[in-house]
């Protein structure tokens, strides 16, 4: 059976130490196999491992297949040599992945999404901790009805989410978490405008239910997940 340290050592670089963490602790198990709706969500939600409820995200727990996708990426992606993509969870039409420069080892990896259909990658965050504040706080902002974090009791929900993630966050993260998931689900009007940034996506052009709007999403992140790159250098930057 392969372990972390052994895809180190193959490819060359470190996982940060919070990785191991979720590892070691069972953040990463979601023991997928058939009928996991039905026979296995309903266990991990009491205990949910990490981001469960996050639509369509998938955190991989089997070191083989971690090696097959990075094997994929040089193969068939055309990655520039420099780079070095480890994936940790698959995602809509994705993966969610550790970003490596090789020519500045010094710094640690960024998180980005590899867009299946694309020749780029998103950053999604500047480490791993924010990335799980960015997600926390993501299943709040854009809820559906048939959305994960909807499936059962949707303030059960999250206070079991706040409870087994608040060990990985800030204290000043959790604080922020806390204080919103001990909202109640609010109605707000839509913003008008378009704005031209990359959290367009996340940004409601008709009313919407959440337990935090638009402005506020988009003041918590520039505070809590800043992207240390320009707009420009977060596309674009994968390929030969």
């Amino acid at each position: 059976m392969i372990t972390l340290q052994e895809i180190e050592q193959t490819y060359h670089f470190k996982y940060p130490t919070l990785y191991y963490q979720l590892w070691e602790d069972g953040m990463l198990d979601i023991r997928w196999q058939e009928g996991w709706w039905k026979n296995i969500f309903p266990e991990l939600k009491k205990n949910p491992p990490l981001l469960l409820f996050r639509d369509q995200f998938t955190a991989l727990d089997d070191a083989e297949e971690i090696v097959n996708l990075i094997e994929d990426y040089k193969s068939q992606r055309g990655i520039k040599a420099e780079y070095l993509l480890v994936p940790f969870a698959r995602e809509c039409a994705g993966d969610v992945c550790f970003f490596y420069n090789r020519e500045k080892p010094e710094q640690p990896p960024v998180i980005v999404k590899d867009w299946y259909d694309f020749d780029s990658a998103e950053i999604l965050a500047d480490n791993l901790q924010n990335f799980i504040f960015y997600g926390m706080l993501s299943m709040v902002h854009s809820i559906y009805t048939k959305a994960p974090i909807c499936l059962g009791d949707f303030y059960e929900n999250i206070a079991n989410l706040f409870r087994t993630h608040r060990p990985y966050l800030t204290e000043e993260q959790a604080e922020v978490i806390e204080k919103i998931y001990s909202r109640k689900l609010t109605t707000y009007k839509a913003i008008q405008v378009k704005k031209n940034n990359l959290l367009t996506a996340l940004i409601h052009y008709q009313d919407y239910t959440a337990l935090l709007s638009d402005e506020e999403f988009e003041e918590l992140m520039k505070e809590y997940n800043p992207i240390l790159v320009s707009e420009e250098e977060r596309h674009s930057f994968l390929l030969e």
